[in-house]
């Protein structure tokens, strides 16, 4: 009968640190699969950021060509407005010299 107990104790023993052996690695387990989500979580965050640098990199050329078109529409428009001024000047001049010749004309 003392050899029964003996094994039984044994037994017991065993069962109790395959128990602690399992609770154990269970305990890190637990981590393991939080690491490997909070890298999965890294990695879809870095591919967000991604296509957002490349998102914004096309907006900015966007914005480069657009801002470019208006300085050069903006450039058409004071051109065509000098033009505007000069030929009032020059209208005005020649109004100008006609109104002297008539006036000159008529003296005589």
């Amino acid at each position: 009968m003392c050899v029964t107990d003996n094994s039984n104790l044994l037994a017991d023993d065993v069962d109790q640190e395959r128990q602690d052996f399992l609770e154990k690695l269970e305990a890190c387990a637990a981590p393991r699969k939080q690491v490997h989500e909070l890298e999965w979580e890294l990695k879809k965050r870095a591919d967000e950021i991604r296509d957002l640098q490349k998102v914004s990199q096309a907006y900015l050329v966007i914005l480069v060509c657009s801002t470019g078109s208006i300085y050069s529409r903006q450039h058409a428009s004071l051109i065509i407005t000098l033009h505007f001024i000069q030929d009032i000047h020059a209208l005005h001049t020649k109004h100008q010299t006609t109104a002297v010749i008539l006036c000159l004309s008529s003296i005589e």
